[in-house]
């Protein structure tokens, strides 16, 4: 089932209904709720699309209006791999730029290379420090996020990034 997040009471306040959406794709409810978690602690303001597998990510990103900022990806799913998602988002010109983040219980090294050939930002095995998913989010360097100026740690720097221009 898809769900829109906010996080928790404080960073809903935060969150910029007009910024692109991230979409977080793992048919783990708890690590998507880990994610969307951290993602509000972090101070990002743009709203996190969840979806359980890769099916309803693939019915997410075939709708027109649907752009996210930013894909955070589990390869491992019932109904459709992550895989197989990306190449969807790769093979979509409306699609093809979204930056993806690979977060996989497997580092075999054949679906590590192929996700790099397909254009991928970051590999990160889970379990995943959120230290290192912070500085992958926040060395990313591209217009996506709003971080908010109040946020604590790395984030605060970002505050003035640009939202929806990915």
């Amino acid at each position: 089932m898809t769900h829109m997040s906010t996080g928790n009471q404080r960073s809903a306040r935060r969150t910029d209904p007009q910024a692109s959406p991230v979409l977080v794709v793992d048919d783990d409810a708890g690590t998507r709720m880990l994610i969307a978690q951290f993602l509000a602690e972090l101070g990002l303001c743009n709203p996190v699309v969840q979806a359980s597998d890769g099916e309803e990510a693939r019915e997410l990103l075939a709708q027109e209006a649907f752009l996210p900022a930013l894909a955070l990806l589990d390869l491992h799913m019932p109904k459709r791999s992550g895989l197989d998602v990306l190449r969807g988002i790769r093979g979509t010109p409306r699609t093809a730029g979204v930056p993806v983040v690979v977060l996989t219980g497997s580092a075999e090294l054949e679906e590590v290379d192929e996700t790099y050939a397909l254009g991928i930002s970051a590999y990160l095995v889970k379990p995943v420090g959120f230290a290192a998913l912070r500085d992958v989010i926040t060395q990313m360097g591209l217009p996506w996020t709003l971080l908010a100026g109040s946020g604590s740690g790395s984030g605060s720097e970002l505050s003035s990034v640009l939202a929806g221009q990915a």
